[in-house]
C-alpha cells in the first residue's frame, strides 16, 4: 500500500506569526496550585466558573497572540546572559517588559511610537503586558535605577516612555506544543538568527489561562507560569563535544573520568571508552549514531553520579539516545528511541520521538528510571501540535462505523463518528487507544489494536486506511 512520506520531526518546526485578536474562546483550567487576585486596574471578576474546554483553532490563535510575550522572555533569557526566568527579580521583570514594550508595544491600539522611535504607553497596558508575562501579576515592582535610561515613568499621567533600541535580527520560532490534562500548555520556543554568535537554545514555556483575560480587553488569553531551558547548560544538564575528550564523574567517586566517543560509519558501531587512572571501560553498540550530540546529565539528583547522553540518527530521521553510567565497576548502556531533551534530576527524562499511529507524528513523552538502569515509558504520547496542523494533518472519517467514548464523559457510553468528520490525533499509548480531537475542542477515545499481519493498526478489526484513507507515515 502506498503511503505519503515525510519527516515528522521537521514538520513541526514552524514560525509564529503575530495576529492580534481578543480572547474569544473560553479558557481552560488554571493550575490548582496557583491563585490570583483581581488587580486594581481591572473591574471586579464575576463568580462564573471558567469553562474547561477551548476551541483548538482559537487556542492556536491565542498562541499566536502570545508571540510578543514569548519573544521578549526568550530574548531576556537567551540573549541577556541566559539568566533564569525570575518573576520576583525586578531587574529581569523590567528587562522583559522593556523588550516587549519596545519591540511590540505599538501593536497595541493604546500605544504609539513617536518619530524618534520612543514608545509611549499608558500604565494599564504595561500592567496587561506584565499579567501575560508573569502569571498572577497584579502590581508592578518599583523600576530599578539600572533601567531609568530605558524606561521613564510619569506618575502624574501614568505614562511610560520607552527608549528605542537597535534590537537583534532574530525571530521567535515555535518548535511545538502540547496541551496537558489540566488545560495548561507546554510550548517549546527558540530564536532563529542569521548571526552565528547568537545561540540562545530552546526554552520550554508553561502557560496557563490568564486569570484576567475575561475581565480586560486583552489579546493575551494565556499567561506564563514558568520557563526552563532545555538545551542550555545547568547543574543537571550540560553540552559536551563528541569530537573531543569529555570529562565527567560518572561513578560518583568525586574523580572525573575521561570519555571518548567514536562513531564508525563503515562498521556501523558507536564505541564509548571511559578511562580513570589505569581502569579502562569500553562499550561497543551495533548502531552508528550519525551526527552525535552529547550531554552530561543527572537523571537522579543527589546520588553523586552523572550519565553520558549521546543522541544521533541511526537511519533516516530515526533518532536514538544512548545513556551510559558506571555501576559496580562496569559501563552500562540504556537506549531510548527518540531525543532526550534534558535530565530533570527527578528520575524522569522528557523525550521527543516519533509516534506511528494513524500516520507519523512528532510526539512528547516521559521515561522513568527503573531498576538495573532500565528506562520505561511513564506517560502516553502527546502529539506535538503546531500552527496550521489542522490543514496539514487532519484526519477525515471515510465511512460510518467507528464508535468513540467522549473523554469528558463520566460513563463508557459510546457515540458514532460520522463520515466526513474531521479529527486530529492528540494522544495515544501506541498500544490500545488513540484520543482524537474535534474542531470544537472535544476529545474522543477510540480503541485500536496492532495489525499483526502487516504494518499499521486496526479499528474494529478493519485496517486504519479504510477508516481514514491515505495516511502520512514516515519511511
Amino acid at each position: 500500500m502506498t503511503r505519503n512520506r515525510f519527516s515528522p520531526i521537521a514538520a513541526f518546526i514552524l514560525c509564529c506569526a503575530l495576529l492580534i485578536s481578543g480572547c474569544t474562546a473560553a479558557p481552560a483550567q488554571e493550575p490548582a496550585s496557583t491563585s490570583a487576585t483581581t488587580p486594581a486596574w481591572l473591574p471586579p471578576q464575576t463568580d462564573a466558573p471558567p469553562s474547561t474546554t477551548q476551541n483548538p483553532v482559537d487556542m492556536q490563535q491565542a498562541l499566536n497572540d502570545m508571540t510578543p510575550v514569548l519573544d521578549s522572555i526568550t530574548r531576556a533569557m537567551g540573549v541577556l546572559g541566559r539568566v533564569p526566568y525570575a518573576p520576583d527579580d525586578p531587574e529581569f521583570f523590567w528587562a522583559v517588559l522593556y523588550l516587549m514594550s519596545e519591540s511590540w508595544g505599538d501593536t497595541h491600539p493604546l500605544v504609539k511610537r513617536e518619530d524618534d522611535g520612543t514608545v509611549v504607553m499608558p500604565g494599564q497596558v504595561m500592567q496587561e503586558f506584565a499579567a501575560a508575562a508573569f502569571y498572577g501579576c497584579d502590581a508592578l515592582p518599583a523600576l530599578p535605577a539600572s533601567h531609568s535610561a530605558a524606561i521613564d515613568y510619569d506618575q502624574d499621567y501614568d505614562i511610560y516612555r520607552i527608549a528605542p533600541s537597535d534590537g537583534i535580527d532574530a525571530e521567535i520560532v515555535l518548535r511545538g506544543y502540547y496541551v496537558k490534562d489540566d488545560g495548561t500548555i507546554n510550548a517549546m520556543m527558540y530564536l532563529s538568527s542569521p548571526d552565528d554568535d547568537i545561540q540562545p537554545g530552546t526554552l520550554m514555556f508553561s502557560l496557563a489561562v490568564n486569570p484576567y483575560a475575561n475581565d480586560a480587553d486583552t489579546a493575551y488569553c494565556y499567561s506564563v507560569t514558568g520557563v526552563e531551558s532545555i538545551t542550555g547548560d545547568s547543574d543537571l544538564w550540560r553540552a559536551a563535544d563528541a569530537m573531543q575528550p569529555i570529562t565527567a564523574d560518572l561513578n560518583g567517586d568525586g574523580i572525573e573520568e575521561t570519555i571518548a566517543v567514536v562513531v564508525d560509519e563503515e562498521q556501523y558501531t558507536t564505541t564509548v571508552t571511559v578511562t580513570s587512572g589505569d581502569t579502562v571501560l569500553t562499550d561497543v553498540s551495533d548502531s552508528a549514531l550519525f551526527g552525535p550530540i552529547c550531554h552530561i546529565g543527572d537523571v537522579t539528583a543527589g546520588d553523586g553520579a552523572k550519565e553520558l547522553y549521546i543522541c544521533g540518527d541511526i537511519a533516516s530521521d530515526d533518532y536514538v539516545t544512548y545513556i551510559y553510567r558506571i555501576q559496580n565497576g562496569t559501563l552500562q548502556r540504556a537506549e531510548i528511541f527518540g531525543t532526550v531533551m534534558f535530565a530533570d534530576g527527578g528520575g524522569t527524562l522528557p523525550v521527543i520521538t516519533v509516534v506511528n499511529v494513524l500516520g507519523s507524528y512528532a510526539g512528547y513523552c516521559q521515561y522513568a528510571l527503573g531498576d538495573d538502569f532500565t528506562f520505561t515509558l511513564s506517560s502516553p504520547y502527546a502529539v506535538l501540535r503546531y500552527i496550521g496542523d489542522w490543514e496539514d494533518r487532519k484526519l477525515t472519517v471515510a465511512k460510518d462505523g467507528i464508535s468513540a467514548i467522549p473523554v469528558a464523559s463520566t460513563t463508557s457510553a459510546t457515540i458514532p463518528l460520522s463520515k466526513g468528520e474531521e479529527l486530529m490525533l492528540a494522544e495515544t499509548d501506541e498500544m490500545n487507544y488513540v484520543i482524537l480531537e474535534r474542531r470544537d475542542g472535544s476529545q474522543l477515545l477510540v480503541n485500536v489494536e496492532k495489525n499483526e499481519e502487516e504494518w499499521g493498526w486496526l479499528i474494529n478489526g478493519i485496517p486504519e486506511e479504510e477508516w481514514f484513507g491515505m495516511l502520512m507515515y514516515a519511511g
